[in-house]
């Protein structure tokens, strides 16, 4: 239960800190009844011991987590344990008719079937619009 709390409160760091105090550390674990708070730098730690007595207040108040104090400690901060967002597809490159012409000028008479020329063509149109492939 202690893990779950301590996840939700990680998620909510920056009510208990602050914004500017949230991007720069994040609460890690607990040990030996202390809150571990990773920071990124000296200045964050100090601040964050200077504030030690209202983030364990606070911490047992909303949290309910048994703890006796804050340690803060320099060092990597770990990256919240969120899904990204999703990137959105990019469009499908089509390459305009007169590529593809361009494209079928080049190839023309070599094949046999038609629809395999064509596919072709638009195959290399596609190629070079998507590669800068616009040499001939």
């Amino acid at each position: 239960m202690a893990q779950i709390n301590l996840a939700d409160l990680s998620k909510n760091w920056e009510k208990v800190v602050g914004t500017v105090l949230a991007k720069c550390s994040r609460p890690v674990s607990v040990e030996d009844k202390l809150l571990v708070v990773a920071c990124e730098s000296p200045a964050v730690a100090h601040e964050i011991l200077l504030r030690r007595e209202i983030v364990a207040e606070k911490v047992r108040k909303g949290w309910g987590i048994a703890i006796d104090g804050v340690k803060p400690s320099v060092r990597r901060i770990p990256l919240p344990r969120s899904v990204p967002p999703k990137k959105q597809a990019l469009p499908p490159f089509e390459p305009t008719p007169q590529e593809v012409e361009r494209a079928r000028g080049k190839i023309e008479g070599r094949i046999d079937r038609p629809d395999v020329e064509s596919a072709l063509a638009h195959l290399i149109a596609t190629f070079r619009r998507r590669f800068s492939r616009g040499k001939d």
